[in-house]
């Protein structure tokens, strides 16, 4: 019995298609339009606005913050702050631009201060179309220290000033109260009185414990008792006025007392600020003020460069998105058909 064997038909690939020149010759006019066109307009432009600007002056330095500005992270980051307010304010600006062809706003626009990162040191640049930026930064640097040196220093002076005023009007109303009175200090001559009083009361009990033998003597030590006791008298009525006198100087005294304890405070503290003043008028360098001139060529080289480079890829997305768009949405599909038969 022989069994036979039909010869089935053995399914082939199909031939690659071939590459057709067309379809080439739109892909590279779709990349010369969207790609190249694009990159080469945007580098003329870059070029155009680029190389019709005057050079760039650019003068740097990193100074660091002062000690009295603190050591933690946030104060330092307040001093910074305050530091690049009155680096660029109006009262710096003027300064610096005094006597000079430079306006305030240019001033202004073309200085900057940056911290380096948490550290203590800022950066301090600035930029000028001019023919030299280093002098400008020099003397913003020095009129920087000053201006923020003086505030410390002048309330520590006003406080100094403020003390002393009340000082010198607490003895002047002493002054007024002794003239008035006559008594310069009323505790000492209270403390006098008394003790006189106390040794005449001692001299009177000592004369009347006495016996005196004849008639002459009795009367002289009579005579004597009264002259005490008169003496003992005008000393109790001194001794009263003296005590309320007392009383009534002391709330003036005790002025006087704190007055002068605040005066001699804020004078330790003036002192202190005067020494930290001289520290921080000059301000600390890491870099000392440089100064370089940026070449417009490798600027505009750049400016092109960044300006074709985005086109290009701004035009190549564009690209991209088209043939997304365009290409045949039934192919894969078809494809998948033909593989199952």
């Amino acid at each position: 019995m022989s069994i036979s064997v039909k010869n089935k038909p053995v399914a082939r690939p199909s031939p690659a298609p071939r590459p057709q020149i067309g379809t080439y010759l739109r892909r590279s006019r779709a990349v010369i339009l969207l790609v190249v066109v694009p990159a080469v307009v945007a580098g003329a432009v870059a070029y155009l606005l680029l190389s019709s600007q005057p050079r760039q002056v650019f003068a740097s330095a990193t100074v660091v913050a002062p000690d009295s500005a603190g050591n933690s992270p946030g104060a330092i980051g307040l001093y910074v702050a305050d530091f690049e307010q009155t680096l660029r304010g109006d009262a710096l600006a003027s300064i610096v631009t005094a006597d000079t062809d430079i306006s305030v706003g240019e001033y202004q626009a073309g200085i900057r201060a940056v911290r380096v990162g948490q550290s203590s040191a800022i950066d301090v640049s600035y930029s000028t179309t001019g023919d030299d930026a280093l002098p400008v930064l020099e003397r913003a640097l020095s009129s920087i220290a000053l201006l923020m040196a003086e505030p410390p220093l002048e309330r520590a002076q006003q406080r100094f000033d403020e003390t002393q005023a009340e000082y010198e009007a607490a003895k002047v109303e002493l002054r007024s109260a002794v003239e008035e009175t006559n008594v310069l200090n009323a505790d000492a001559e209270y403390q006098a009185a008394k003790a006189r009083r106390d040794s005449l009361a001692l001299e009177l009990a000592q004369l009347g414990a006495r016996e005196f033998p004849t008639p002459l003597q009795a009367q002289e030590a009579r005579q004597q008792h009264e002259v005490i006791t008169d003496q003992l008298a005008v000393l109790d009525e001194q001794i009263s006025e003296l005590l309320a006198l007392s009383f009534t100087r002391q709330p003036i005294e005790e002025e006087i007392d704190y007055a002068l304890a605040f005066r001699n405070d804020s004078r330790r503290d003036l002192s202190a600020a005067q020494t930290q003043y001289e520290r921080d008028r000059i301000l600390r360098f890491l870099e000392e003020p440089d100064q370089r001139t940026l070449s417009s060529t490798v600027r505009t080289v750049q400016g092109i460069v960044a300006a074709a480079s985005l086109a290009a890829l701004i035009g190549f997305g564009l690209l991209l998105l088209t043939q997304y768009l365009t290409r045949p949405r039934g192919t894969a599909a078809q494809g998948l058909t033909r593989a199952q038969t």
